[in-house]
């Protein structure tokens, strides 16, 4: 079978699309990808799969200028991925979110080609609820996301990643990697691919109560324009410390760190629930409050701590951290989680997308 996977924009959309293009491929699929991709391209490419990159915006918001900006993108969108689909010939279309996958997935809509949708969020963007309604099947990563389809066109597959308990570095490897003590406690502090200046504030912070009780160490994905005032912060404070403007190396970051302080995009929310890794999660405020609801499925598991963002000071962070950082989990919350969180969503997903 003939497969386009469309997605793109940012990593919480291309990881999962890449992961399921992946299986795909590794069932005798023919998959392509379409969207918007940029750093991430040549891993694509590299991996053997046919690319489009298509050009288009986001929406901003409904000014004049923003409205033109974003219909021009997407007109542009459309006229180079219908070139590319009568080439291609697809006998699906997998759309994964972003304002980069609207342009194939009408592309399918018009074609006539079987279109699923994946919703990585509890509450999907603006784009997939549109294009669920012409698609054939609607996958979601979370049960609670039925609601916005209807039961009778959903499935419930789990957010794919490329991670996985057994996919991990053993710990004090993945320390040693990083150029920190094998034995030391460590953490792990990241606000998405941008970086977040009010985790980078306030985390310095919350650093010196910490340091006041323990030793401790750090894993910082700090952003490129806070990168270099992150990591003198650190020097100062005479904290042993990675600081990182974007990491590449998720998996060695995620064996070495005992407790993870991040936003809560659906991937990273999977990626933690699989990893069974403790987090404190400050939600994103904007973009719908999307991740909010996010960070309430690991919080009802027991592995999470929540703090709004504006209620977000330095020792409401350190009481978060102490909280869970010392977490035992029963078996009933292990059971929550595995209900929850799929290690082989990848697989689920890639089957829904060719099933009958």
């Amino acid at each position: 079978m003939k497969i386009v996977i469309t997605t793109g924009g940012t990593g919480g959309h291309i990881v999962p699309a890449f992961a399921t293009a992946r299986c795909l491929q590794a069932l005798g699929h023919e998959v392509a990808l379409v969207g918007v991709f940029r750093k991430a391209k040549a891993n694509i490419v590299n991996a053997g799969f046919m690319v489009a990159e298509i050009p288009g915006c986001g929406l901003r918001s409904y000014r004049p200028a923003d409205l033109a900006e974003f219909m021009g993108g997407l007109a542009q969108g459309i006229s180079q991925a219908g070139r590319f689909m009568r080439r291609f010939q697809p006998d699906r279309v997998a759309a994964f979110g972003g304002y980069a996958s609207v342009a194939a997935a009408l592309n399918a809509v018009w074609r006539k080609a079987p279109l699923i949708v994946h919703e990585q969020n509890v509450i999907p963007g603006r784009a997939n609820q549109w294009l669920g309604r012409a698609a054939l099947r609607v996958a979601v990563s979370f049960a609670e996301t039925s609601a916005f389809f209807g039961t009778k066109k959903t499935v419930l597959t789990g957010c794919p990643t490329v991670l996985s308990g057994s996919s991990l570095p053993n710990r004090q490897a993945a320390r040693q990697a990083f150029g920190l003590d094998a034995a030391k406690p460590t953490l792990l502090i990241f606000g998405g691919s941008q970086g977040s200046q009010k985790i980078n504030a306030v985390f310095l912070e919350t650093a010196v109560w910490l340091k006041g009780d323990s030793e401790f160490q750090v894993i910082h994905v700090a952003g490129e324009k806070a990168c270099d005032a992150v990591r003198k912060s650190y020097a100062v404070q005479e904290i042993p410390a990675v600081v990182l403007p974007f990491c590449d190396r998720m998996a060695a970051a995620y064996a070495a760190a005992d407790l993870v302080v991040a936003r809560a995009g659906a991937l990273t929310v999977t990626e933690l629930g699989v990893l069974r890794k403790p987090a404190v999660l400050i939600p994103y405020p904007h973009a719908g409050n999307h991740q909010a609801a996010n960070s309430r499925i690991l919080k009802e598991t027991g592995l999470a701590a929540t703090v709004a963002e504006k209620d977000l000071t330095p020792y409401l962070l350190y009481e978060k951290i102490k909280s869970i950082q010392t977490v035992v989990l029963s078996l009933n919350q292990e059971d929550q989680i595995a209900s929850r969180f799929f290690p082989d969503a990848a697989e689920r997903l890639a089957r829904t997308i060719v099933a009958d």
